[in-house]
């Protein structure tokens, strides 16, 4: 669902951390990698046909761009792009930590990165099928 979000609002080149395709096969110019680094759900409470189930869910959405880019367009991007898609998802935003960017040797790249702690409930309908 995150990936999609990000996709969506024109942010190119969105993998999840798990992603297979090496980092020689990904953009030279920018990408996003998205984590999902916790999720707590809390005690399900009923909802017409079906239940709800309270979250909260911890992202970390990494921009990795080539280390001599000037940090403070990476961050202009971060901002203008990333954050108002995350904050524009059906949760409730809770918290926003943004570290300082990082070069990585071993990727060759610029890192710049936060973490969202996001507030939400995770609905199961009742289906077709069992009705």
């Amino acid at each position: 669902m995150m990936l999609e979000r990000l996709r969506s609002s024109g942010v190119p080149e969105v993998y999840a951390s798990f992603d297979a395709l090496p980092v020689e096969k990904k953009s030279r110019t920018l990408f996003t990698v998205l984590s999902l680094q916790q999720v707590d759900f809390g005690e399900s409470y009923p909802i017409m046909g079906g239940g709800a189930y309270p979250f909260t869910a911890d992202f970390r959405v990494d921009l990795l761009t080539p280390m001599m880019v000037d940090p403070q367009d990476t961050a202009r991007f971060f901002f203008q792009r990333i954050v108002p898609a995350m904050l524009g998802t059906d949760c409730m935003f809770l918290k926003f930590d943004a570290q300082s960017p990082k070069i990585d040797l071993r990727l060759e790249r610029m890192v710049y990165g936060g973490t969202f702690r996001l507030h939400g409930a995770f609905c199961i309908g009742e289906t077709e099928e069992s009705a």
